[in-house]
């Protein structure tokens, strides 16, 4: 996400604050080691390649597949 030529700084951080908060909702966080988990998770499957990443957040579905899932 960046921000937009027409956003202040204001707008973009407040548009990132809410992104950031939809997110945490839909995966249900609610430990903060679940949010490292998180995040790891995430940038674990940022690193796959594409076909591997496709195959895995298909499985994924709506839920949330821990980093040991992966």
């Amino acid at each position: 996400m960046s921000r937009r030529d027409n956003e202040s700084c204001t707008q973009f951080k407040t548009r990132l604050q809410n992104t950031w908060k939809e997110y945490i909702q839909a995966k249900n966080i609610q430990t903060f080691d679940e949010l490292n988990d998180l995040i790891i998770a995430d940038r674990i499957k940022n690193s796959l390649y594409s076909a591997v990443k496709v195959h895995i957040l298909d499985k994924e579905g709506d839920g949330r597949f821990t980093s040991s899932d992966i």
